[in-house]
């Protein structure tokens, strides 16, 4: 897979271009079914599949939100459209100048003179161009125009409920992993780089390993996770607990995994955690030992129920 970072990147392939417009923040499984769409097409008349993204969020730089809320970062939207077999991922930098661009010079000096698009897929309530000005009826009706079909794929529906971005992100921050990996298609995950914590998880009993989350992605609600952790190319069952350690005293937010049945140091590496199921709340307790009670009891819950989602087959386990 091609990663072209702006228009300026692209060349233009000896095949049709065939290319799916907007965000597609979390990759999930309705984005997945427009893309799929779009790969389908793409096989019937020998075209190149692009899917496009923005980087930063256009939310960072029109809204500013207060709380993090991205659901995957570049480097894993990147890596979750490879698998899904596409030829190429353009990014649009979304710069002031960017932003500028109104939506019919969109359409005819990015999607059809720099990239000679001959068919576009897109859902149906997207946006484009300066202030949102452009829409599906625009981008038909130039198309017929300028020689280019346009493919509005109708949102994907499980079970009644329409797959969003922002459905995910409402159940992320109930802390409710397992209803949105339903959506999403697979289990929710943080990736960072393990740093040096307090060690508190230690002097319990229970070592953890503290992570530092990418800026901007969201974190789910605060709480006791079971979930599974992947390090070196190697999976263990993991205890997550996301908070600020009310028993301590404690006032800044921290991610930490306890990974079962692991020893070992790893400060500095990469760890990707993936969050299967809710536990508990966050709570104070009345002192170390106590907790320390709790966690051997939240250890033993996790485990029993990652085993039993292995054994059942539970497809996003892998």
């Amino acid at each position: 897979m091609q990663v072209l970072r702006g228009v300026d990147a692209f060349e233009a392939p000896d095949r049709p271009v065939l290319l799916a417009l907007g965000m597609f923040d979390g990759v999930h499984r309705g984005h997945q079914h427009l893309i799929r769409r779009l790969l389908e097409r793409s096989s019937e008349v020998g075209g190149y599949a692009v899917v496009t993204t923005f980087d930063p969020h256009p939310l960072k730089v029109l809204s500013s939100p207060s709380q993090p809320f991205l659901l995957t970062t570049l480097e894993e939207r990147l890596s979750l459209l490879e698998r899904l077999g596409i030829d190429a991922v353009l990014i649009f930098p979304f710069t002031p100048d960017f932003r500028e661009i109104s939506a019919e010079a969109f359409i005819r000096e990015i999607l059809l003179t720099k990239l000679g698009v001959r068919e576009v897929f897109v859902g149906p309530h997207h946006t484009f161009g300066k202030d949102r000005g452009g829409d599906v009826n625009l981008l038909r009706r130039m198309g017929e125009g300028l020689g280019f079909h346009v493919h509005v794929v109708d949102p994907l529906s499980l079970e009644g409920t329409v797959v969003s971005s922002s459905l995910i992100r409402d159940l992320l921050r109930q802390g409710e992993v397992d209803q949105a990996a339903r959506f999403l298609g697979r289990y929710y995950s943080l990736r960072g780089t393990v740093v040096p914590g307090e060690r508190r998880g230690g002097e319990l009993g229970f070592p953890t390993a503290n992570l530092l989350p990418p800026e901007d992605k969201l974190l789910p609600a605060n709480g006791v996770y079971a979930g599974v952790a992947s390090l070196s190319g190697e999976r263990f069952l993991a205890v997550m607990n996301l908070g600020v350690r009310p028993t301590f005293g404690g006032q800044h937010l921290v991610v930490e995994a306890h990974l079962l049945d692991f020893q070992g140091e790893i400060y500095g590496q990469r760890i990707d955690l993936a969050f299967v199921k809710r536990i508990r709340n966050e709570q104070r307790f009345s002192d170390p030992r106590a907790l320390a009670a709790q966690i051997a009891q939240d250890v033993a819950l996790a485990r029993e129920s990652l085993y039993g989602l292995l054994e059942r087959g539970d497809p996003l386990m892998g």
